[in-house]
């Protein structure tokens, strides 16, 4: 089991990774215990970390020049992403059950982007189901012509189709989120499926089944948010199963208002 977590503490990032196995960082360590991984900011070393451990008791403190620093290496080409990768194959050599990284500056920002990467393979799946009091194939029709969408769901703000691929535009929480989608596969009146192309990572698929003269849908949807389970923390991730349910129970509504004022008009 890998645990992790993150918190700022003093102005340094502390990113608790479970983790276990090789190292390209220069390191000094010292202390049995729990492990504690310091990293310096940028234009420092590992010693500009000495006169704030050299009273920690009851840890196994490691001292770690950043990547171009002291006497680590530069990753070529560099990157972000290449640096955070030297930390941790640092954490995976250190091979502790669970290690705190405490960076400053910098090194908090690669503390970070290692914890992100880490937790990529973090999805949540959300499912939510609706009956809807009209026929499949009106249901079906309504959903799938996405640019009308914003007439049915208060918080879908715009939906821009281009073929099979679509752009969308929501309100959540008065923040907005803006992402690219493609259709991944049709089957008339039955189901409706989709991968995003960028924004907020996710595929899904939508239902339609009849149930007499109703319609039961069901959404489907896998999600990544952008720092793995730690991404709980951004509006859009708070809460999401409630506005997939808030987005059936408005379509629904308006859907089978628009049937009622038809009959009405009749």
């Amino acid at each position: 089991m890998r645990r992790r977590a993150w918190m700022v503490l003093g102005g340094c990032l502390l990113a608790a990774v479970a983790l276990a196995e090789p190292a390209t960082l220069a390191t000094t360590g010292q202390g049995r215990g729990p492990t504690l991984l310091f990293l310096h900011g940028m234009g420092g070393t590992r010693d500009n970390w000495k006169p704030a451990v050299e009273k920690l008791s009851g840890y196994h403190v490691v001292l770690a020049d950043l990547p171009g620093h002291g006497r680590s290496s530069l990753p070529d080409p560099f990157s972000l992403e290449a640096a955070a990768e030297q930390v941790a194959a640092t954490l995976r050599t250190l091979k502790a059950e669970s290690t705190v990284v405490v960076g400053q500056g910098i090194g908090g920002v690669l503390a970070l982007r290692r914890l992100s990467s880490a937790t990529d393979n973090h999805i949540l799946r959300l499912e939510k189901s609706i009956n809807i009091g009209r026929p499949v194939e009106a249901v079906f029709d309504a959903w799938s012509d996405f640019e009308l969408l914003p007439q049915y769901i208060d918080f879908v703000e715009r939906v821009e189709r281009f073929g099979r691929r679509s752009r969308w535009t929501v309100n959540i929480d008065g923040k907005r989120f803006r992402w690219d989608a493609q259709i991944t596969q049709v089957v008339r009146g039955q189901s409706i499926g989709w991968k995003s192309l960028s924004g907020p990572r996710h595929t899904g698929r939508i239902s339609f089944a009849p149930l007499g003269d109703q319609t039961v849908v069901h959404v489907t949807m896998n999600y990544a948010p952008p720092l793995g389970k730690f991404g709980s923390m951004l509006p859009m991730d708070q809460h999401l199963e409630d506005w997939i349910e808030r987005a059936l129970r408005e379509f629904k509504a308006k859907l089978e208002h628009e049937e009622r004022r038809e009959i009405s008009n009749a």
